[in-house]
């Protein structure tokens, strides 16, 4: 089993915070959901890993509130990533495990795609309370790899506006996304894309910092920001994998995905700051589930 501290829970206690300060028309805060995939938690300097650089989480983690006895609700992804938007045990909605093409999720009685009808959603609680909402990066909650999702299923996957989200751009679900750097309007399969590898930290945060600047003036805004990294393909850049040269080929290309990633929430952060809104921004860190790479599990070992 795979173990990663998160926030979902205190996610959900923000949004029904947040929803009663909306009725008692007070201001609100920003609220931005950063999810890793695939990022271990020892994967992190503020959880005591010592060749790794992540000085932008470390230093959100030092202004804020870490945590070390939340996990989340499963080792797979779709199922924890299920969770957080609908704040349900996943198998409440058939998904206990990662979605696929029509046959595998058939085989293992799961759905094509999460029910977009389902009168709860993390992004319209939030839309609901005021906020203009945003998704950017990873949604790999149906409909990803092909336009409209997967073409052998019976009807076309829904777009991400049926959730909830004003503003969608994504991989891995149905709806806008990336042509190697650049924008593009319909899904596409990309992990044979070497150009978007590289850079999908840096376009996810791009598109979020974009999103965050043209509605800051309208309300308060929801963005999710779900990175592909540190998930495989790896394929970081020479100048990705610079400062980890001494160590070995896997420690190398690892670390700097992780490292790439962690730039560019520094950047995000920066962006805030210089937007003059850090500080009304709530803004949370966690992970879908554990590493790929194997590793120990350090004091969780044997349970």
């Amino acid at each position: 089993m795979k173990f990663s501290p998160t926030i979902i829970s205190v996610l959900l206690l923000i949004v029904s915070a947040t929803v009663c300060t909306a009725q008692q028309g007070a201001n609100q805060p920003n609220v931005l959901f950063i999810f890793g995939d695939d990022w271990g938690y020892g994967d992190l300097g503020c959880y005591g890993h010592t060749e790794l650089a992540t000085p932008n989480l470390d230093k959100l983690a030092s202004q804020g509130t870490k945590y070390t006895q939340f996990h989340v609700t499963s080792g797979v992804c779709s199922p924890s990533r299920t969770s957080v938007i609908t704040g349900h045990f996943p198998a409440r909605h058939r998904v206990h495990g990662h979605f696929a093409g029509n046959v595998p999720n058939a085989r293992r009685g799961m759905p094509n795609w999460l029910d977009e009808t389902l009168p709860v959603y993390l992004p319209r609680l939030m839309r609901e309370a005021g906020y203009k909402t945003g998704h950017f990066g990873k949604w790999h909650l149906g409909g990803g790899g092909l336009p409209h999702g997967d073409l052998s299923a019976p009807e076309p996957a829904p777009e991400l506006k049926e959730y909830g989200y004003d503003e969608p751009r994504v991989w891995n679900g149905n709806g806008p996304t990336w042509n190697g750097d650049q924008l593009w309007p319909t899904t596409r399969y990309m992990d044979d894309d070497r150009v978007w590898v590289q850079n999908s930290s840096r376009l996810a945060v791009d598109a979020t910092i974009d999103f965050i600047e043209r509605n800051r003036d309208k309300g308060p805004v929801f963005v999710n920001l779900w990175l592909k990294d540190p998930h495989g393909p790896i394929w970081p850049s020479e100048e990705q994998k610079e400062p980890y040269k001494h160590l070995d080929a896997d420690k190398e290309k690892y670390y700097a995905v992780i490292t790439d990633a962690d730039h560019h929430i520094g950047r995000l952060m920066k962006a805030l700051n210089q937007m003059g809104i850090e500080e009304n921004t709530l803004v949370m860190f966690s992970s879908d589930n554990g590493p790929s790479p194997n590793s120990t599990l350090n004091e969780l070992a044997g349970c």
